[in-house]
């Protein structure tokens, strides 16, 4: 779906892959309850939210208030950049609210393709890294997979066999500006692993209690891309293009926190009611909805549930990226994006590999865990007045 350029053909797509993906519900639902009783004999915890919250060292529902502060108070601007944007890449007379199964096309951002092409977003994701100080072709620790072959799944990812000496990096580029975060991202959790400390016990350099941590340096680099800078030295835009297209990725980030905040919050509901009720829909649909303003359709709560509270993890590192960003707005200017003394930070941070938590660093940059400040500032910023087309 998120290739298909017509709309009509996108709407019937995703009736019938949903429509067969609900049919697996009841033996997904099998597997969950299967997994939850392991757990619980295991752990001795029959609390999942307990269980998980005692795992990670922090309480899910204080995270989901305090987040959900933030997404309030960007609202207004979260409501401008949606309709703006779904106007600009689904059409003005697209369905309201818009189906959730356009939301892969969305990220496409298939209008700026010809800007965004996959010929080039691997020279210039590198040379991006290397305005940090990293050089991904010199590093004799990361193993990098950049070729575009027939076979090979377009799904980047990084597989760290034995950090720090040897990470793989594995990317193929079909274009659009989705191509270049996601290698950003991916380069993020590359440098992290292939730059701890080789003396670290194994498990503080392959293992982690969640992945909180490693999420925050991905979500860092990745954000590079909402630079307009980093769009007119790269793109040749003008400033108000690069203006415009650096919104777009704004847009995009803005929805997936909103995403996974509706998501933490119904995960909340569906195992704090579990023992109960055995796994109910209930409040999937409407929360996603809600929060995001595509729509959602119950029976997909299922297959979108992560285990182990994934979403908190991402969530936790939206707080601690933007912690860490405004840090290197402080110490090194609107300009750290691409400055080797930002390489030099993350480098200090990288070499305590898995060991500390996500809220050990925010101590580390100077923050309190649950300092929302520049999460909040970001997610709130105002829309440009008129986005050229």
């Amino acid at each position: 779906m998120g290739t298909l350029p017509d709309y009509a053909d996108r709407e019937k797509l995703g009736r019938v892959a949903w429509d067969g993906s609900a049919e697996l519900n009841e033996r997904r639902l099998d597997l969950v309850r299967a997994t939850e009783s392991i757990k619980g004999e295991l752990s001795g915890e029959l609390d999942p939210v307990a269980r998980n919250e005692a795992e990670k060292g922090i309480s899910l529902h204080q995270l989901a208030d305090v987040l959900a502060g933030v997404r309030d108070l960007a609202a207004a601007a979260y409501d401008t950049l949606r309709e703006r944007w779904l106007d600009r890449l689904l059409g003005m007379d697209r369905a309201h609210p818009t189906s959730s199964c356009h939301a892969a096309y969305v990220f496409r951002l298939t209008p700026l393709a010809d800007v965004y092409t996959k010929e080039r977003a691997t020279d210039i994701c590198l040379a991006t890294l290397r305005n940090l100080g990293f050089d991904l072709d010199a590093d004799p620790n990361i193993r990098t997979d950049l070729e575009d072959r027939p076979q090979k799944a377009p799904r980047p990812s990084v597989i760290a066999s034995d950090p720090p000496t040897v990470v793989h990096l594995i990317t193929r580029p079909l274009g659009g500006l989705q191509d270049y975060q996601d290698f950003l991202h991916e380069a993020g959790h590359a440098l992290h692993y292939a730059g701890c400390d080789p003396a670290l016990p194994y498990s503080f350099r392959v293992l982690s209690r969640d992945y909180a941590l490693t999420e925050i340096y991905s979500y860092v680099v990745q954000s590079i891309a909402r630079e307009p800078g980093w769009h007119a030295g790269h793109f040749g835009l003008t400033s108000r293009e690069a203006e415009t297209n650096a919104e777009a990725a704004r847009f995009l980030d803005v929805f997936m926190f909103r995403r996974y905040l509706a998501k933490l919050q119904f995960e909340l509901e569906f195992w704090s009611r579990f023992a109960t009720d055995g796994g109910s829909s209930g409040g999937y649909a409407e929360r996603l909805t809600e929060s995001t303003g595509l729509a959602y359709r119950a029976d997909r709560y299922l297959a979108d549930m992560d285990s182990g509270f994934y979403s908190a993890d991402y969530l936790r590192a939206w707080i601690r990226s933007a912690q860490l960003r405004a840090r290197l707005r402080d110490d090194i200017g609107e300009d750290w994006w691409r400055s080797s003394e930002t390489g030099e930070l993350l480098r200090q941070l990288f070499r305590e590999g898995l060991k500390p938590s996500s809220e050990d660093v925010a101590a580390r940059l100077g923050f309190e865990p649950y300092d929302i400040g520049p999460l909040a500032a970001e997610q709130s910023t105002p829309p440009l007045e008129s986005v050229a087309d």
